[in-house]
């Protein structure tokens, strides 16, 4: 099976390449969703050398855009194909419609994080030329299960990572601190009555807020039984080596070398805490899943 994992940092490259991935996936920072912004010779550099060691690489472009926006994102989708990009994450449409009229080779991945809950959504994309599609996080497991039956090598899965519970063009870090720049990491939302610390990022291009941290150490064996095209470690704002070790500890629960408790033990530390993916019944935001 596929196995796609977030990198920032081009200097963990052959790190990363010493498990058993087949993607990277990597974004620029201003089309994406990614806190860490890119130049387009780094992202030229990441491919090539992602290619040198036979890995492919999906871009993030994963982020709604404005009719304003439209030619500067045509134009880097060119960029991309240009550099021979493997594919895209994407979670607007209009993006996969630029990628056709330009006759770019960029296959496209579905992944609006919450609208796939049902086998219908996916078989209607694949069948109108989508590549794949990345299930919704806030559906029962079993629920994930049956689309992935009901669509054979069409969907991928997130594994691990935040949960997204938010996107909006609204910048309210901005708003609330009277402060004009861009607020990419260490900012948090927190209620009165609880521990959780909620990651919220904001750029120029808008504001994301997320939940606990998504890991699926219990659930892993039954999951790659499926008949899925992949599974996605997605650091987000991570450091790599946390993403990294997420997914060595997954794959050693997969090969019996640690139990899922002893596993989760050793994840990375995360502020907004971690829900196991057979936890989640019908939202994310449900108050008992964040007690």
């Amino acid at each position: 099976m596929n196995i796609i994992v977030s990198l920032n940092d081009i200097e963990n490259l052959v790190s990363a390449a010493r498990f058993p991935i087949s993607h990277l996936l990597i974004g620029d920072g201003h089309f994406s969703s990614d806190p860490l912004a890119k130049k387009r010779d780094q992202i030229s550099r990441f491919i090539a050398e992602a290619h040198k060691l036979s890995l492919k690489v999906i871009i993030r472009v994963d982020r709604l855009y404005e009719e304003h926006e439209l030619e500067a994102l045509r134009d880097y989708l060119r960029f991309l194909n240009a550099e021979r990009a493997d594919g895209l994450l994407i979670s607007d449409l209009a993006v996969a419609m630029l990628a056709e009229e330009e006759g770019l080779n960029l296959a496209c991945l579905y992944a609006p994080e919450t609208l796939l809950t049902n086998s219908s959504d996916v078989r209607q994309l694949l069948q109108s030329g989508m590549k794949g599609c990345v299930i919704s996080k806030d559906i029962p497991l079993s629920a994930m299960k049956q689309i992935a039956l009901n669509n054979p090598e069409g969907c991928w899965l997130r594994v691990y990572g935040p949960q997204l519970i938010a996107y909006s063009r609204r910048r309210f870090v901005e708003l609330y601190l009277q402060d004009g720049r861009e607020h990419p990491k260490n900012y948090f939302l927190q209620e009165e009555s609880r521990p959780q610390k909620l990651p919220i990022i904001e750029k120029s291009t808008g504001s994301w807020l997320y939940g606990p941290c998504l890991q699926s150490l219990t659930e892993i064996k039954d999951i790659m039984t499926w008949p899925l095209h992949g599974i996605i470690f997605d650091g987000a704002f991570s450091a790599d080596r946390e993403v990294l070790q997420a997914l060595r500890l997954h794959l050693e629960v997969l090969q019996g070398q640690l139990s899922a408790e002893e596993a989760a033990g050793q994840l990375p530390a995360q502020q907004a805490g971690y829900q196991a993916l057979s936890a989640i019944r019908r939202t994310v935001m449900d108050k008992e899943d964040l007690a």
